[in-house]
């Protein structure tokens, strides 16, 4: 099945899919990674967050690719995290939310 063939709905969230995985993590001028910037629906569903999560989770919960959540944990410019007694990496729904705010776009609440 060629992408003309498939329904309209298939081919955005595929579109969507694709744009949200291969984000540009740097900044051009200074090869700096920067942080994503957010919008008001995505820091309202994000309100809906369990107190703990997982990174999967997480990920989900701000719009993000698990990939592009763990680079900003790497490169220390993500929300705060933990690590679980299995090793597991864990994010409070109150950091998450903190740092989304910060990285609200303006005039978007």
């Amino acid at each position: 099945m060629n992408e003309k063939d498939r329904p309209t709905a298939m081919r955005t969230a595929r579109n969507d899919y694709t744009a949200q995985k291969s984000p540009n993590h740097h900044d051009s001028t200074t090869g700096i990674p920067k942080p994503p910037s957010f919008n008001g629906s995505q820091l309202l569903e994000a309100q809906g967050m369990p107190r703990t999560a997982t990174e999967p989770v997480t990920a989900v919960m701000m719009g993000l690719s698990i990939s592009y959540l763990r680079f900003l944990r790497i490169n220390g410019i993500g929300p705060a995290s933990a690590m679980d007694r299995t090793g597991a990496v864990i994010y409070r729904r109150n950091d998450v939310l903190t740092y989304m705010h910060a990285h609200t776009r303006k005039g978007t609440l």
